[in-house]
């Protein structure tokens, strides 16, 4: 018909029924099931995100030690979470966490623990500019000893 607008067979749901896309973790079961399952992901990602934006905060504050505790905080969320999270969105944030942590472990002293969690940031994404940075502080403080 002319004026009436086309629908996609996405688009054909009712309000406020939940789609069921492709990407779930639904395993034949309903499609509520894998909207309480996108909730889930949402509700956890929503409480690592904060946890570690909580440490950034610290560690912007120059308080590394509670930075430091606030990023081991934010590393168990996650692997309390793992069943929770897509790995891709978990991988970005303990990325994000790797770096801070190490910066936090350089200013207090810790070099070789800083190296090793920058380069742990370099296996899950190898060209990352702030995790080769933090590699490179780590090790010229290495070699000043």
């Amino acid at each position: 018909k002319v004026g009436s607008p086309s629908r996609s067979p996405r688009s054909s749901n009712k309000v406020g029924s939940p789609a069921r896309s492709p990407r779930s973790n639904n395993k034949g079961g309903s499609p509520l099931r894998a909207f309480d399952g996108n909730v889930s992901a949402t509700s956890a990602m929503a409480s690592v995100t904060i946890s570690k934006e909580r440490a950034d905060a610290l560690l912007s504050q120059h308080d590394h030690q509670g930075a430091q505790e606030a990023y081991e905080a934010t590393f168990q969320l996650l692997a309390d979470l793992s069943d929770d999270i897509p790995t891709h969105r978990a991988d970005t944030v303990k990325v994000g966490c790797l770096i801070g942590y190490s910066s936090a472990l350089l200013g207090l002293g810790s070099a070789q623990s800083a190296l090793e969690a920058a380069e742990v940031a370099l296996e899950l994404d190898n060209n990352n500019i702030k995790a080769l940075s933090r590699r490179a502080k780590a090790q010229v403080m290495l070699k000043r000893g």
